[in-house]
Parts: structure tokens; C-alpha cells; sequence
């Protein structure tokens, strides 16, 4: 066994100058893109500017670059036009790694990859809609991109530390920089908070619960219980609560459950258990003893809407949506088999809103057959990525490290089709975590029994 450093077992939440310069260079990016919603102008600028960035910048730092981007990837686009630039970002860090001879991507894996191509012009006949097509090579880019990046890092110590800390960070401007240029405040306002741009308060949710599920199997496993650590937590719980989400609501919930189910028997954990146990404590006394303070208006707007939804319907119409789409998927085969096409199918079905199912959305774009051939494709990444992983002593704790996936599936069941650039990072990020924790508690482990095997010997 190859030997242990200690940092592979604790680190320091703290960024060294190069990543200090990363989250410099991403909030300009983001302020200049937020202020060219008025002066568009300014939004030519910053894409000359991203474009400079992935030119210079190695291919590590400009995925750092891209998950410190990605929670809000609405606003890194051209006046009319709701394309983000990340998409353009993906297409020169593909054309990087084979122009420059950087990294060599594997025939087995692009043939994979280059199915779900190859299904969406096999089903243009079927659908006559090429918007298959594009979202074909899109789905194939990312993919593509991101399994050479994670081979090439999948065994790095610091791989997975730098991906959750640069996307909490993305999270955290996009809040605050919600809360500093909002029209309105927004504790204990009827208005859901949507983070800056006011874009959408369901996707906002999404990345804080990612973000949060992360951070805090990331603060676990290295034993991150420092002041800095359990304020971020606090500010990812408190921005995902300003959302006023149900789904941010369960996943919150499912979190701190499962950590605490995986957790108890571990002395190692036991004082993160006790920590958040008593902060919850702490919380419950000051909601109801001061209700109409701000931590109290907080959990009340959130907690409302879980207990007395509009309308009556806990799931805001999605289950009238989820069984209206059944309806049609299931009385007409060719819409089952082949899909409609990954363009706005509600509009062609007549339906007011989308199904907000990642897994029907999927069917109804890309019909079973080519759902099935996404997952595969999910399913081969996970087990390619498994077979380079430095394998390692098994340890129950290493089931924490599924909380991330977990939540992504739990988020994507009112979410969006799950071929989606953040739905695609995420699950990479969650694979890393699986290993992450894997590794981490493996190497605790070697240290623990050679601190055993010396105190034996000296005793000797």
C-alpha cells in the first residue's frame, strides 16, 4: 500500500493562490454578465473574456472554472439568446485535450458516448425533429469531456475537495449576489428567492441542496469542523430555504437522517452528530420563542409551503403533469419508443407545463430506447471510473459517500430531464464522492492500525 499522507485524512478549507485567483476571475465573470441584463453590450465582453480564460488556463482550472460557473449558467449568455456559453466553454476544453495532445480519450468509451448519436439520427425518420441531434452531441460532449478529466484525476486526493469547494462557492456568490441587487427582500416575502438574475427559485434549490449534500460529506470525511466549515453550511441551509423549496425541504431532512443512521456507531463522526443535533436544538428554541425574528420568518416561509401548499396539492400540480404525460406516452407507442424530440414537447402535446420528472422528460424526448441508452451510458462511466480506482479496504462508513448521488435522484424526481450539463457534472461529482469517502475511511483505517501496531511494539 502505497504510503498515507495526513492530508489525505484532514485538510484546511483554505485555497491557495491559484484558487483564490479562480473564484477572483469567476465573480467578475458573473457581475459582468449580471450587469449586462441592462447593457448587453457588456455580455460580448464576458464572453471574450471566458473565451481568453479557456485558451490560457490548464485543463484542471478551467473545470474548477466551469462548476464555479455552473449554478448560474442562465446568465452566461448572449443578448437573445438563451444559450449558455458553458456549452461553448465544453466545445474548446474538448478541442484542447486533442489539439495540445494533453490527454488521449479511449475508443471503448467513445463508442459508448457516440450511440446516443448515432439513436438520435437513427429516430429523425421516426420523429422528423432534429433538435435530437444537437442535444445528441451536446449530451456526448460533456460526457466525453468528463470522463477524460476524471480518469486523469480520479486517484488525485484534492479532486474531489476542489470540485465541491469552487461549486459551494459558485452557490454562495450566486446568493449573496441575489440578496445584494434583488428588487426586494426577500425573508419572509411571498416571492420565492431565485439567487441573482431572479431566474428560476427551482433550479436555485437544486444547487444549494447539491452543494449541500457535498459539502457536508466532503466537512465529514475530512473532518472539517472548523468555524468556516459550519457557516457555510449554515448559509447553503439558509439560501435553500429563502427558495421556499419543498424538494430543498426533503432533501435537508433526508440529509441530516442519513448521516445521522450512517453515522452513530462511528466514533470519528459522533461529534459532528452531536454538533448538528444541537444546532437543530438551538434553531427549534428560537423559532418558537421568537418567531417573528429573522432565523424564525426563515423556516416559517419555507416550512409553509410544506404544510399548507397552494391549492391544496403538496406537489404544486406536478402529479396532474406526471399522469397527464403517462396518458399520452402510454396510448401512443411511437411517442413511447422514439420520443417527441428534446424540444419544448408540452408545447407540442398542449400541456401548460413541463412534466418537472427528470425520468419522464427523458422518455418524452428521447423515447425508452434512447433513455435506456442514456443510463447505460451513466452506468458504464460509473463502472469505468470504478475499475482505475485505487481499490481499498471496505468500510461501512464508505455508504456516506452515496449521499450526494442520492440526493441528485431525489432533486431530479420534480427536476429536469436528466441529460442536462448540471444533472451530468453532478453525477460525476457524486461518483467522486463514492470513492472519495471509500478512500478516506481506507486510509484512516492504515493509519489507526499503525498507530496500534507502534503502541504493540513500544510496549514490547
Amino acid at each position: 500500500m502505497n504510503s498515507v499522507n495526513k492530508n489525505d485524512i484532514k485538510k484546511s478549507l483554505s485555497l491557495d493562490k491559484s484558487g483564490l485567483q479562480i473564484v477572483l476571475l469567476c465573480a467578475t465573470l458573473e457581475l459582468i454578465f449580471y450587469f449586462a441584463l441592462n447593457n448587453p453590450i457588456l455580455s460580448y465582453f464576458g464572453a471574450g473574456l471566458l473565451t481568453l480564460i479557456t485558451l490560457f488556463l490548464n485543463i484542471n482550472q478551467l473545470i474548477y472554472i466551469f462548476v464555479f460557473l455552473l449554478p448560474n449558467q442562465r446568465l452566461l449568455t448572449l443578448p437573445d439568446s438563451d444559450i449558455t456559453l458553458l456549452n461553448i466553454f465544453l466545445i474548446i476544453v474538448f478541442i484542447r485535450c486533442f489539439a495540445f495532445g494533453t490527454i488521449l480519450i479511449r475508443k471503448k468509451y467513445f463508442f459508448l458516448v457516440s450511440l446516443i448519436i448515432i439513436y438520435s439520427f437513427l429516430t429523425y425518420g421516426q420523429i422528423g425533429n432534429i433538435s435530437n441531434i444537437v442535444a445528441g452531441f451536446k449530451f456526448s460532449l460533456i460526457i466525453i469531456v468528463l470522463l477524460i478529466v476524471f480518469e486523469k484525476n480520479l486517484n488525485d486526493k484534492n479532486w474531489y475537495f476542489h470540485l465541491v469547494i469552487f461549486f459551494t462557492l459558485g452557490c454562495l456568490l450566486t446568493g449573496f449576489l441575489g440578496l445584494l441587487f434583488g428588487d426586494k427582500i426577500v425573508i419572509g416575502d411571498t416571492d420565492r428567492f431565485s439567487g441573482v438574475g431572479g431566474f428560476d427559485a427551482d433550479l436555485a434549490s437544486l444547487n444549494f441542496s447539491l452543494a449541500f449534500s457535498n459539502f457536508l460529506v466532503l466537512m465529514i470525511i475530512n473532518k472539517l469542523y472548523s468555524l468556516k466549515a459550519i457557516t457555510i453550511i449554515l448559509f447553503l441551509i439558509m439560501f435553500g430555504l429563502l427558495t421556499q423549496s419543498r424538494s430543498f425541504v426533503l432533501v435537508l431532512a433526508f440529509c441530516i437522517l442519513f448521516f445521522i443512521i450512517t453515522s452513530l456507531k462511528s466514533k470519528n463522526t459522533r461529534k459532528a452528530v452531536v454538533m448538528i443535533l444541537f444546532g437543530f436544538l438551538i434553531l427549534f428554541v428560537l423559532i418558537n420563542l421568537i418567531p417573528d425574528s429573522i432565523i424564525g420568518k426563515l423556516f416559517y416561509g419555507a416550512w409553509e409551503r410544506v404544510i399548507n401548499p397552494r391549492s391544496g396539492d403538496i406537489s404544486n400540480n406536478r402529479f396532474f403533469y406526471w399522469e397527464a404525460y403517462l396518458n399520452i406516452l402510454l396510448s401512443n407507442m411511437r411517442y413511447l419508443l422514439w420520443g417527441l424530440g428534446s424540444t419544448a414537447n408540452y408545447l407540442i402535446l398542449d400541456i401548460k407545463e413541463v412534466a418537472h420528472n427528470g425520468l419522464i422528460e427523458v422518455v418524452l424526448s428521447w423515447g425508452i430506447v434512447g433513455a435506456l441508452i442514456i443510463i447505460t451510458t451513466f452506468v458504464y462511466a460509473y463502472k469505468f471510473l470504478k475499475s482505475i480506482f485505487i481499490k481499498g479496504v471496505e468500510n461501512k462508513l464508505g455508504i456516506l459517500g452515496y449521499l450526494p448521488l442520492l440526493v441528485l435522484i431525489i432533486t431530479n424526481m420534480t427536476g429536469h430531464a436528466f441529460t442536462s450539463i448540471i444533472f451530468v457534472t453532478q453525477l460525476f461529482i457524486s461518483y467522486q464522492a463514492i470513492f472519495e469517502t471509500k478512500r478516506i475511511w481506507q486510509n484512516q483505517k492504515f493509519l489507526n492500525s499503525k498507530t496500534e501496531c507502534i503502541s504493540a511494539f513500544k510496549s514490547v
